[in-house]
């Protein structure tokens, strides 16, 4: 839940978003209950902190390139076709091997996976050039939540009281801002 709250105050503090009073209740609501879920793990969530850092970053240098959509997954591709073009090389050997354990078709579907995964990067792309970083930042509260969601009611894991009346806070500061 760190990645929403600092992508609403990357928002405001560098893309010099306008903040509502309202919103600035919300912030910090969702804050609080950052804080007490922070408390009762006991320590600080470092690798939770490094993840949200980089999806911020990652935000952050998309909006502020401002580039059309096409042109934004171009530019992201061209800078990630040398590293893996480079690693393919070098575990060529451990490719073939797979291609023939497995067979050709899971290549053609790892391939597939991949163009796959372009169009919601696509769509982030146009997305994030038309809404502020605020609004983008609330939106990024669902996945978290679904994640939790699933956890609870198809892998049955155990949540804390914390953690529940944490999730409330936050979705009622979510909603105050989004509704009214």
């Amino acid at each position: 839940y760190t990645t929403p709250i600092l992508t609403v105050l990357t928002g405001v503090l560098i893309f010099k978003e306008p903040i509502k009073k309202r919103q600035v209740i919300s912030l910090l609501l969702i804050a609080s209950a950052l804080l007490i879920m922070t408390i009762q793990l006991g320590r600080f969530p470092l690798i939770a902190a490094v993840v949200s850092l980089s999806f911020l970053a990652y935000s952050a240098v998309k909006k502020y390139a401002n580039l059309d959509s096409m042109a934004s997954i171009t530019v992201e591709l061209t800078i990630l076709f040398i590293p893996a073009f480079l690693y393919t090389i070098i575990t060529f050997s451990s490719v073939l091997q797979s291609i023939q354990l497995y067979g050709i078709y899971k290549l053609y579907l790892v391939i597939g996976l991949g163009l796959f995964t372009a169009v919601p990067f696509f769509l982030y792309s146009y997305g994030l050039n038309h809404v502020q970083m605020s609004v983008d930042g609330y939106i990024k509260y669902f996945p978290p939540t679904i994640g939790v969601f699933l956890g609870i009611f198809i892998f049955k894991e155990k949540i804390s009281h914390t953690h529940l009346i944490s999730m409330a806070v936050i979705w009622t500061a979510v909603i105050n801002n989004v509704l009214f």
